[in-house]
Formats: C-alpha cells, sequence, structure tokens
C-alpha cells in the first residue's frame, strides 16, 4: 500500500505537464506596440559584468562572454556595444611611409584622428613639387649668374697659374696645346715653328727637310723634357681648381635645392607636430638630395617614394570603433604584406604593399570574435594574445608567423589599445583557463550570460521584445499576443525547467519566421498564435521521421517492451534522443 501512494505521489496532472500562457498578462495588441529599445531583462549580472568589461580602463580587462546561444549572439553583444556609454578611448590614425636608410623596415607614422588623409595629401603635393619644379630652380637666372661667378673665378685662377709657365714656353719656342683621345683631353707641350705649334709628324718633316738645324732640334728636345715635369705639376693645380669648381657648383646647386626643400617641408611641419613627422621631413629632403643628384634618372619616382600608406584613418567626431571578425584568420587579424614579383621572380615589397588587419581597425575601440572559430584557425590564437600581452602590434606576413619562415618585410611594430570580447561556450572557457596561462591574465571579466530565465512578466516581455524587434529588421508581419503566448509556451517546452523559459532565441526566432511564411500564405495580416502552432508541428512532423521508424518497428514487433510482471536480469532502459523545434 505504502508503494502505491509513492506511486500516487510523483504522478503529475495535466497542469503540471503542459502550462498555457495566460493572455491577459501581455500588455500589448501586436508587436507595433512595443518599444524595441530594451533587451536582454533578466540577466542582470551578466550585463553589470559586460559594463565594466567595457567601462574598465585597466589591462587585462578583456571578457569572455558564455551562456549566449545560436547564431544571432554576436549581432546581440555588437548591439548591446553600441547601446552602451563606451568609454572615451584615444583614437589614431596609423600610416607607413619609407624607411631610406633601411628599406626593408617602413616606418610608422602615428597622427590623431582624421589627420592621416590631410598629411597624405601634403605629401603628394611635395612630390609633385619635387617632380615639377627642381629644374627649374637649377634653371633660374640666380642660379646661372652664380654658377658664372664660380665659372670665371675658376678660370681666372687657371689663367692665373698658367700666364707665366706659358710666356717661358713662348721664350723657347714651346706651347701648351689640348686634344681629345680616347681617355678625354689632355694638354702636352708642342714646338713652335715660325709662332705656330706643330704636331710630332710635322715636326718629323721640318728635319727631313732641313728647315730646322741639329743645334734647334737638340735644344727643343732638351727643353721639351725639361718642361714636361712643370706641365704635370701645372695639370695637377689646373685640376684642383676645376674640381673645386665642380664641388662649389655642386653645393650651389644642392643649396638652392635643399633651400626650396626645406621651405616646402616647413608648411607640412606646421600642419602635422609630431617628432615622427619632423623626422621623417628630414629625411625626405637628404633623399631628395641623394636621388636627385646621384641616382639614376630614370629610377627616380617622386609620388611613389614619398607616398602615405594609410592603414587606418579615423573620423574626428566618430565613437570608438566596434569590430567583428566573422573569419578571424591569421591574416585578418594582422593583416597582411602583398608579395611584389617581376620577370625576375619575387622581389622585397615596399611601405605600400602593407594593409591593416581588423586588430589594428580595432585599435581605441572593441573586437568581438568567436571564440571556437578563432582557435580553429592556425597561428590566430598565438597572435592574439601576443598582441594583447605586449599591446604591440606586428604587420608581418603570414608565413613570417610560423618558425624558419623566410624574412622580408618588417614595418615598425604598431602600439595598441583594443579590448577584446570573445564569445563562446563553457566547455572552451575551462579549457583556455586550465591550459593557456596568459588567458587568465588577459581575460579577467567573464560574463556568464544564464541559458533560462524566469518564466513571469519581466520574462514575456522580454521574449516579445525580441520578436518585435526581429519583426522590424527582417520586415515580418506584426505578431499578435496570442503569437507570443504560443512562442513563450514553445519556450518553456525547450528549457525543460519548472518556472524558466530558454534564452535561446535563435530557435524561438526560426518558429517565428516560419510563423510568418504560413500567415503571408494565409494572405493575413497578423500573425497569430495559430500560425505559430502550425509552424510547430510542420517543424516537428520534418524532424519527426526517426520516431514514426521506432513507432513502426515497435507495431512490427520488431522491438518488443515490456511494461508488466518481472524479468530475470533485465530491466527497462530510457533513452531521450531530441530532434526539431
Amino acid at each position: 500500500m505504502s508503494k502505491l501512494s509513492s506511486i500516487e505521489q510523483t504522478k503529475l496532472n495535466w497542469k503540471q505537464v503542459r502550462w498555457n500562457c495566460d493572455l491577459s498578462e501581455l500588455n500589448f495588441n501586436t508587436t507595433n506596440d512595443l518599444d524595441i529599445g530594451s533587451s536582454m531583462i533578466g540577466q542582470d549580472d551578466a550585463l553589470e559584468a559586460l559594463e565594466y568589461a567595457i567601462e574598465s580602463r585597466a589591462f587585462g580587462q578583456n571578457a569572455y562572454v558564455k551562456g549566449l546561444q545560436g547564431t544571432t549572439r554576436i549581432e546581440l553583444i555588437e548591439n548591446l556595444l553600441k547601446k552602451a556609454k563606451l568609454p572615451d578611448f584615444v583614437k589614431s590614425d596609423q600610416c607607413y611611409v619609407s624607411n631610406f636608410q633601411q628599406p626593408d623596415r617602413p616606418k610608422l607614422i602615428t597622427l590623431p584622428a582624421g589627420e592621416a588623409r590631410f598629411f597624405k595629401r601634403w605629401m603628394k603635393k611635395f612630390a609633385d613639387f619635387v617632380r615639377k619644379e627642381l629644374h627649374e630652380i637649377l634653371e633660374s637666372e640666380d642660379v646661372k649668374n652664380r654658377k658664372s661667378e664660380i665659372e670665371n673665378q675658376a678660370s681666372d685662377k687657371i689663367k692665373e697659374i698658367t700666364l707665366p709657365f706659358e710666356t717661358e714656353l713662348s721664350k723657347n719656342n714651346l706651347a701648351m696645346v689640348n686634344f681629345k683621345s680616347e681617355t678625354g683631353v689632355q694638354t702636352v707641350l708642342s714646338p713652335l715653328f715660325e709662332n705656330k705649334p706643330v704636331n710630332p709628324t710635322e715636326w718629323q718633316e721640318l728635319i727631313q727637310n732641313n728647315k730646322i738645324t741639329e743645334e734647334q732640334v737638340k735644344k727643343t728636345q732638351e727643353n721639351l723634357a725639361r718642361y714636361s715635369e712643370e706641365l704635370k705639376s701645372l695639370i695637377s693645380q689646373i685640376n684642383r681648381v676645376k674640381y673645386q669648381s665642380g664641388e662649389d657648383t655642386q653645393d650651389l646647386y644642392e643649396s638652392k635645392i635643399r633651400q626650396a626643400l626645406h621651405a616646402e617641408t616647413a608648411e607640412i611641419s606646421k600642419k602635422f607636430h609630431t617628432q615622427a613627422v619632423a623626422e621623417y621631413l628630414h629625411d625626405v629632403c637628404e633623399d631628395v638630395i641623394e636621388q636627385f643628384f646621384y641616382s639614376e634618372k630614370d629610377s627616380f619616382y617622386p609620388h611613389l617614394r614619398y607616398s602615405v600608406n594609410i592603414l587606418v584613418c579615423h573620423k574626428k567626431d566618430t565613437g570608438c570603433p566596434i569590430i567583428v571578425e566573422r573569419v578571424p584568420a591569421l591574416n585578418k587579424l594582422l593583416g597582411t604584406i602583398e608579395a611584389k614579383w617581376s620577370e625576375k621572380g619575387p622581389e622585397l615589397s615596399d611601405h605600400m604593399s602593407i594593409t591593416a588587419g581588423t586588430l589594428l581597425r580595432a585599435d581605441g575601440g572593441f573586437l568581438i570574435l568567436d571564440a571556437r572559430d578563432l582557435l580553429s584557425e592556425p597561428g590566430a590564437w598565438k597572435i592574439l594574445i601576443r598582441t594583447l600581452k605586449n599591446q604591440l602590434l606586428e604587420i608581418v606576413p603570414a608565413e613570417m608567423a610560423w618558425p624558419f619562415s623566410q624574412p622580408t618585410l618588417k614595418p615598425e611594430p604598431i602600439k595598441v589599445n583594443i579590448r577584446v570580447i570573445l564569445i563562446g561556450d563553457s566547455e572552451t572557457y575551462y579549457m583556455l583557463d586550465n591550459y593557456d596561462p596568459d588567458f587568465p591574465e588577459l581575460f579577467k571579466v567573464l560574463v556568464d550570460f544564464d541559458t533560462v530565465i524566469n518564466r513571469n512578466l519581466r520574462g514575456y516581455d522580454n521574449y516579445a521584445v525580441v520578436i518585435a524587434k526581429l519583426a522590424t529588421e527582417e520586415n515580418l508581419l506584426p505578431f499578435d499576443k496570442s503569437a507570443i503566448a504560443a512562442l513563450v509556451e514553445h519556450g518553456a517546452r525547450i528549457c525543460a525547467q519548472k518556472d524558466k523559459l530558454t534564452t535561446n532565441f535563435s530557435r524561438v526566432a526560426d518558429l517565428a519566421r516560419e510563423g510568418h511564411y504560413l500567415a503571408e500564405n494565409a494572405n493575413a495580416k497578423i500573425i497569430c498564435g495559430t500560425h505559430i502552432k502550425q509552424a510547430i508541428a510542420r517543424t516537428k512532423k520534418r524532424a519527426g521521421l526517426s520516431s514514426k521508424k521506432f513507432q513502426e518497428m515497435i507495431s512490427s514487433g520488431t522491438i518488443n517492451i515490456f511494461t508488466k510482471d518481472k524479468l530475470v536480469g533485465e530491466i527497462n532502459g530510457l533513452a531521450v534522443i531530441h530532434a526539431g523545434p
């Protein structure tokens, strides 16, 4: 008798098995009457933790969000961030320019938000100046006059050196003669005959024709030998004068060009007050001198050499960036350096080949990632942890992130301030917490959303607001209170806990979409409870083939189930396999 009373006590009545939502507790007619601004009702603790992760400026306050389910959980966190009062993190524009001393290590220039595009324009204007104006400066009257003065001074010095020597040569029937040879213009001594210089062939003819005596020949040869040594010393002095004249002319050119360059870059320096810009502009001026005067003319392209590669450029009046990366591959997070190829094969890339990834675009803001997706990408987790730990971002080719890779371009590292929000499940959280020592130091905030909420008026309102927002975003028909009640009832069924509702709104939203489909096919203007119940029945039917086959096996006797009497060594087992809504 006691056993029967115990069984009777565990029986459930129909009200306990099947709960119905009271329509009178829903204070609206259709979802069009609702304010969709509120959300996440009943998740106060999780929202408080998320708010702390958002507003805290301390190191390592990145957040791991668990408990959220469904494909829309990233959008949910993104929307919460957009509505939150975000901290005023410093945003900076980041760009790379050429490093003329080390071409494989581009220089970083960090500017206040919104200024990078203007810096790029100013440098383009500077490149135009270099390409068009420098030659005109050297052709100016001032430069020509000063060059003439230098040349005249050199000519006077040469005359001052050569005149006494030429006078003495003339007295001894000799003269200095210039002639062209394969090695250039050469100066030699030549005998005079009737006050005119004669070449060696003519001199021999004069001797053969007895127009010159043996004594004159002997004396001339002695004088040639004696004055040849003096000529060498004289030529050395002349060459020094000419060299100095060339140096003075080159100094004149460089001085005029440098003055023009400094005047041009001074305007840029006034606009951008950073040490990096000042150093870069100084290097640019020196490089222009080097390229303009001492390099091959065909290889000098100012617009490419002095171009600015903007990786990130913010608008001044916008808030901090909120970036969602749905494919967190290594190159998407880190950025890339595009390879350059020529007919001869691979070449060293330049600073214009560098592109930004989501880690840099999220600098000064938030980056939302799916934990499982991140861990499934080779090298991505390692790069994320290293960046957060060092607060430095090093953009390298993807192959350089692995050991034994061939080093190529290595840009200057970028200082970053990123707040990362990882969204994942409990298993992933505990795995990282146990096996990665850096994880608890860098992800100190756990945002744990409950998988259920209380089945009360606040819970009903939460469901109604979620469905109203879905209808607005996806242009669905409005839902009346009977439709919301049917969805709430199904949420209780999914939850399978007394007085609770599931927070897996993704499954509830799928039923809402199918309810819209059925209502639209029936030419209805509003989605009601009947449409939702039809949707539930349809989804169960689609997933019910296995159940149907199992029932057929029981009916045919393939599977025997005994619910009465006793069998030695056997007990009944209960297994539940769930499929469908």
